[in-house]
Protein backbone atom coordinates (compact mmCIF):
# COMPACT_ATOMS: atom_id res chain seq x y z
CA UNK A 1 0.00 0.00 0.00
CA UNK A 2 1.41 3.41 -0.99
CA UNK A 3 1.58 6.39 1.36
CA UNK A 4 -1.30 8.00 -0.54
CA UNK A 5 -3.42 4.84 -0.26
CA UNK A 6 -2.64 4.62 3.46
CA UNK A 7 -3.66 8.23 3.96
CA UNK A 8 -6.89 7.79 1.98
CA UNK A 9 -7.76 4.69 4.00
CA UNK A 10 -7.14 6.58 7.24
CA UNK A 11 -9.27 9.59 6.34
CA UNK A 12 -12.06 8.08 4.22
CA UNK A 13 -14.60 8.40 7.05
CA UNK A 14 -13.12 11.47 8.69
CA UNK A 15 -14.58 14.99 8.53
CA UNK A 16 -13.63 16.55 5.20
CA UNK A 17 -13.42 19.89 6.99
CA UNK A 18 -12.47 20.15 10.65
CA UNK A 19 -14.42 23.01 12.20
CA UNK A 20 -13.50 22.69 15.86
CA UNK A 21 -11.24 20.87 18.30
CA UNK A 22 -11.63 20.54 22.03
CA UNK A 23 -10.15 18.53 24.87
CA UNK A 24 -13.26 18.19 27.04
CA UNK A 25 -11.97 15.70 29.59
CA UNK A 26 -8.97 13.78 30.89
CA UNK A 27 -8.97 10.35 32.46
CA UNK A 28 -6.45 7.83 33.77
CA UNK A 29 -5.95 4.16 33.01
CA UNK A 30 -3.52 2.16 35.15
CA UNK A 31 -1.89 5.37 36.33
CA UNK A 32 -1.48 6.80 32.80
CA UNK A 33 -3.29 10.06 32.03
CA UNK A 34 -5.13 10.35 28.70
CA UNK A 35 -6.51 13.57 27.22
CA UNK A 36 -9.76 13.07 25.30
CA UNK A 37 -9.90 14.97 22.01
CA UNK A 38 -13.20 15.88 20.33
CA UNK A 39 -12.90 16.69 16.61
CA UNK A 40 -15.94 18.13 14.85
CA UNK A 41 -16.69 18.58 11.17
CA UNK A 42 -19.25 16.79 9.05
CA UNK A 43 -19.31 14.26 11.91
CA UNK A 44 -17.78 14.11 15.38
CA UNK A 45 -14.78 12.01 16.36
CA UNK A 46 -13.18 11.21 19.70
CA UNK A 47 -9.76 9.88 20.62
CA UNK A 48 -7.71 9.57 23.79
CA UNK A 49 -4.06 10.66 23.64
CA UNK A 50 -1.21 10.40 26.11
CA UNK A 51 0.94 13.49 26.54
CA UNK A 52 3.85 11.65 24.92
CA UNK A 53 1.73 11.34 21.75
CA UNK A 54 1.36 15.13 21.68
CA UNK A 55 5.16 15.38 21.93
CA UNK A 56 5.67 12.96 19.02
CA UNK A 57 3.12 14.87 16.95
CA UNK A 58 4.85 18.17 17.74
CA UNK A 59 8.20 16.73 16.68
CA UNK A 60 6.81 15.46 13.34
CA UNK A 61 5.02 18.74 12.71
CA UNK A 62 8.25 20.66 13.35
CA UNK A 63 9.89 18.68 10.55
CA UNK A 64 7.42 19.90 7.92
CA UNK A 65 6.50 23.43 9.00
CA UNK A 66 7.34 26.23 11.40
CA UNK A 67 5.17 26.12 14.50
CA UNK A 68 4.42 29.61 15.86
CA UNK A 69 3.65 28.41 19.38
CA UNK A 70 5.36 25.90 21.68
CA UNK A 71 3.87 22.76 23.09
CA UNK A 72 2.87 23.24 26.75
CA UNK A 73 5.95 22.48 28.88
CA UNK A 74 6.29 19.01 30.35
CA UNK A 75 6.67 19.81 34.04
CA UNK A 76 5.88 16.74 36.09
CA UNK A 77 4.31 17.62 39.41
CA UNK A 78 3.92 14.15 40.83
CA UNK A 79 2.81 12.93 44.22
CA UNK A 80 3.30 9.22 44.76
CA UNK A 81 3.63 8.85 40.97
CA UNK A 82 0.09 10.13 40.42
CA UNK A 83 -0.68 13.37 38.58
CA UNK A 84 -2.54 15.84 40.77
CA UNK A 85 -6.03 16.73 39.47
CA UNK A 86 -5.09 20.41 39.34
CA UNK A 87 -2.03 19.68 37.20
CA UNK A 88 -3.99 17.45 34.81
CA UNK A 89 -6.66 20.15 34.43
CA UNK A 90 -4.03 22.82 33.77
CA UNK A 91 -2.38 20.70 31.09
CA UNK A 92 -5.77 19.82 29.55
CA UNK A 93 -6.60 23.54 29.23
CA UNK A 94 -3.21 24.32 27.67
CA UNK A 95 -3.50 21.45 25.19
CA UNK A 96 -6.95 22.58 24.11
CA UNK A 97 -5.73 26.12 23.47
CA UNK A 98 -2.67 24.73 21.65
CA UNK A 99 -4.75 22.59 19.26
CA UNK A 100 -7.22 25.39 18.60
CA UNK A 101 -4.43 27.78 17.65
CA UNK A 102 -2.97 25.17 15.29
CA UNK A 103 -6.41 24.71 13.70
CA UNK A 104 -6.64 28.45 13.09
CA UNK A 105 -3.29 28.43 11.25
CA UNK A 106 -4.11 27.25 7.71
CA UNK A 107 -0.47 26.45 6.94
CA UNK A 108 -0.54 23.91 9.76
CA UNK A 109 -4.14 22.71 9.80
CA UNK A 110 -3.96 21.54 6.18
CA UNK A 111 -0.89 19.35 6.69
CA UNK A 112 -1.22 15.56 6.65
CA UNK A 113 0.63 15.37 9.97
CA UNK A 114 -2.00 17.50 11.68
CA UNK A 115 -5.01 15.63 10.26
CA UNK A 116 -3.39 12.25 10.86
CA UNK A 117 -2.82 13.06 14.53
CA UNK A 118 -6.42 14.17 15.02
CA UNK A 119 -8.03 11.26 13.21
CA UNK A 120 -5.80 8.32 14.12
CA UNK A 121 -7.38 5.93 16.62
CA UNK A 122 -10.56 8.00 16.55
CA UNK A 123 -14.05 6.66 17.09
CA UNK A 124 -16.92 8.29 15.29
CA UNK A 125 -19.95 9.17 17.36
CA UNK A 126 -22.24 9.15 14.34
CA UNK A 127 -25.15 6.73 14.71
CA UNK A 128 -27.45 5.52 11.96
CA UNK A 129 -30.97 6.81 12.10
CA UNK A 130 -33.19 4.29 13.84
CA UNK A 131 -36.87 3.54 14.19
CA UNK A 132 -36.29 1.95 17.58
CA UNK A 133 -36.78 3.68 20.90
CA UNK A 134 -33.58 5.45 21.95
CA UNK A 135 -32.47 5.04 25.56
CA UNK A 136 -29.59 6.83 27.30
CA UNK A 137 -28.14 5.27 30.45
CA UNK A 138 -25.56 7.09 32.55
CA UNK A 139 -22.96 4.83 34.14
CA UNK A 140 -23.96 1.99 31.86
CA UNK A 141 -20.65 0.15 31.63
CA UNK A 142 -21.07 -1.83 34.89
CA UNK A 143 -23.41 -2.79 37.71
CA UNK A 144 -27.08 -1.86 37.58
CA UNK A 145 -26.56 0.37 34.54
CA UNK A 146 -25.03 -2.45 32.53
CA UNK A 147 -27.74 -4.92 33.54
CA UNK A 148 -30.42 -2.38 32.63
CA UNK A 149 -28.85 -1.94 29.20
CA UNK A 150 -28.70 -5.71 28.74
CA UNK A 151 -32.36 -6.19 29.64
CA UNK A 152 -33.49 -3.39 27.31
CA UNK A 153 -31.45 -4.72 24.40
CA UNK A 154 -32.89 -8.18 25.02
CA UNK A 155 -36.31 -6.82 24.03
CA UNK A 156 -35.00 -6.33 20.50
CA UNK A 157 -36.82 -3.00 20.24
CA UNK A 158 -34.34 -0.53 21.72
CA UNK A 159 -31.28 1.46 20.73
CA UNK A 160 -29.27 1.76 23.94
CA UNK A 161 -26.52 4.33 24.39
CA UNK A 162 -24.45 4.01 27.55
CA UNK A 163 -22.63 7.08 28.83
CA UNK A 164 -19.16 6.40 30.18
CA UNK A 165 -16.16 8.35 31.43
CA UNK A 166 -13.62 5.95 29.96
CA UNK A 167 -13.40 5.04 26.26
CA UNK A 168 -11.90 1.60 26.86
CA UNK A 169 -14.57 0.64 29.39
CA UNK A 170 -17.23 1.84 26.99
CA UNK A 171 -15.85 -0.34 24.21
CA UNK A 172 -15.63 -3.36 26.49
CA UNK A 173 -19.17 -2.89 27.83
CA UNK A 174 -20.68 -2.56 24.34
CA UNK A 175 -18.79 -5.65 23.16
CA UNK A 176 -20.12 -7.61 26.16
CA UNK A 177 -23.68 -6.42 25.51
CA UNK A 178 -23.60 -7.36 21.84
CA UNK A 179 -22.23 -10.84 22.63
CA UNK A 180 -24.79 -11.58 25.36
CA UNK A 181 -26.82 -14.69 24.36
CA UNK A 182 -30.19 -13.14 25.27
CA UNK A 183 -29.42 -10.02 23.23
CA UNK A 184 -28.26 -12.08 20.25
CA UNK A 185 -31.46 -14.15 20.31
CA UNK A 186 -33.62 -11.02 20.46
CA UNK A 187 -31.85 -9.30 17.59
CA UNK A 188 -31.62 -12.32 15.33
CA UNK A 189 -29.42 -11.67 12.30
CA UNK A 190 -29.18 -7.96 13.06
CA UNK A 191 -26.50 -6.65 15.39
CA UNK A 192 -27.74 -5.14 18.65
CA UNK A 193 -27.97 -1.35 18.57
CA UNK A 194 -25.70 -0.74 21.55
CA UNK A 195 -23.43 2.29 21.52
CA UNK A 196 -21.28 4.24 23.97
CA UNK A 197 -20.56 7.94 24.28
CA UNK A 198 -18.21 9.87 26.55
CA UNK A 199 -19.80 11.85 29.37
CA UNK A 200 -18.55 12.52 32.89
CA UNK A 201 -21.68 13.56 34.79
CA UNK A 202 -19.55 15.06 37.57
CA UNK A 203 -18.25 17.67 35.09
CA UNK A 204 -20.69 20.25 33.72
CA UNK A 205 -18.25 20.93 30.90
CA UNK A 206 -18.29 17.26 29.91
CA UNK A 207 -22.10 17.15 30.13
CA UNK A 208 -22.38 20.19 27.86
CA UNK A 209 -19.98 18.68 25.34
CA UNK A 210 -21.95 15.43 25.35
CA UNK A 211 -25.25 17.28 24.89
CA UNK A 212 -23.88 19.17 21.88
CA UNK A 213 -22.61 15.94 20.34
CA UNK A 214 -25.89 14.08 20.92
CA UNK A 215 -27.97 16.90 19.47
CA UNK A 216 -25.78 16.88 16.36
CA UNK A 217 -26.77 13.24 15.75
CA UNK A 218 -30.41 14.27 15.14
CA UNK A 219 -31.66 11.27 17.10
CA UNK A 220 -34.82 11.28 19.22
CA UNK A 221 -34.50 10.61 22.93
CA UNK A 222 -37.30 8.51 24.37
CA UNK A 223 -35.88 7.44 27.74
CA UNK A 224 -33.15 8.84 30.01
CA UNK A 225 -32.03 6.60 32.88
CA UNK A 226 -29.95 8.51 35.41
CA UNK A 227 -27.99 5.69 36.96
CA UNK A 228 -24.53 7.16 37.56
CA UNK A 229 -23.74 8.41 41.02
CA UNK A 230 -22.25 11.89 41.38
Amino acid sequence: MTNEESWNALTKNCPSTITSISVPTAHSEDGVVFYDIRVSGSTTWFSAKRYSQFETFYSKLSDVTTIPIPLPPKTNKLTNKVFSPAFVETRRTLLEAFLQRLLNDRKISTTDVFRSFLTSDCKTSALKQTTRKVVLITGGNSGIGFETARQLLATGTMTVIILVRDELKGQQAVAALKSDPAVIRACGKKEAEAKWMLCDVSSLRSVRMFAETFLALNLPLHVLICNAGV
